[in-house]
């Protein structure tokens, strides 16, 4: 019939591999269609020199060309931006900078009012009876002083530091090579100035046994059981 003549003549300058490859796909399969659209592509153009489509395995869809441009790539669609929390405590525009001395000068009082706290929790716990309202304040006045002995300790430390620094001041006035001390030499330096008042004030004896037997019950934690007597 003229149908088939006509598709003959399409199919004359299609090589062997491409007719072998769409009878192996079959007449009722959707792959067909394309690979006879593609074939007939290739025919009508008539140059022989595009190279066919082709699969990298039966069931893998047919390798598009890359002769073709692709799209624009579609905006991403952003909302609003959510609004950032800031904390006037800790933020940079309100806060500044940490200065340790300028809070001590600021809040010097507040050493003054913990004093007076400890002062009167000692004068209720002397009145009081209860043992359990004892209990709740003698917790109490152990905190308090724990954070006033602290922060005598960080006072100490700094003037020692402050102290450190003017001498060192002093000496580059007077022609000396800068020197500063590392980390480890200030600690050094303040354990030895806290050990040489407290033996000055007769007291060293005694923090050095508390502070073994707290070093005895520290390791007993963690050691196994068999070996804590």
């Amino acid at each position: 019939t003229q149908s088939t003549w006509e598709a003959r003549e399409r199919l004359k300058d299609v090589p062997m591999q491409e007719l072998l490859a769409l009878q192996r796909v079959g007449f009722h399969s959707s792959e067909r269609k394309r690979r006879r659209e593609a074939l007939d592509e290739q025919s009508g153009s008539g140059s022989g020199n595009e190279a066919p489509l082709k699969k990298r395995k039966s069931k893998a869809p047919i390798e598009t060309s890359s002769k073709y441009a692709t799209g624009p790539a579609k905006p991403r669609l952003q909302g609003p931006k959510r609004p950032r929390r800031r904390d006037p405590r800790f933020d940079s525009l309100t806060a500044g900078s940490a200065d340790a001395q300028l809070w001590r000068n600021r809040y010097g009082h507040v050493a003054e009012l913990r004093e007076a706290e400890l002062e009167q929790l000692k004068d209720t716990l002397r009145k009081t009876r209860a043992p359990e309202e004892r209990e709740r304040i003698a917790a109490a006045a152990t905190r308090l002083k724990q954070q006033i002995k602290l922060q005598q300790d960080r006072d100490r430390k700094a003037a020692a530091h402050a102290e450190r620094k003017r001498t060192e001041r002093a000496l580059i006035v007077q022609g000396k090579k800068p020197f500063f001390l590392k980390a480890s030499d200030e600690r050094k330096l303040d354990l030895y100035t806290k050990y040489k008042e407290l033996k000055d004030a007769g007291r060293l004896e005694s923090y050095v046994t508390k502070k073994k037997k707290r070093n005895i019950a520290r390791d007993r934690k963690h050691m196994p059981v068999d070996f804590v007597e």
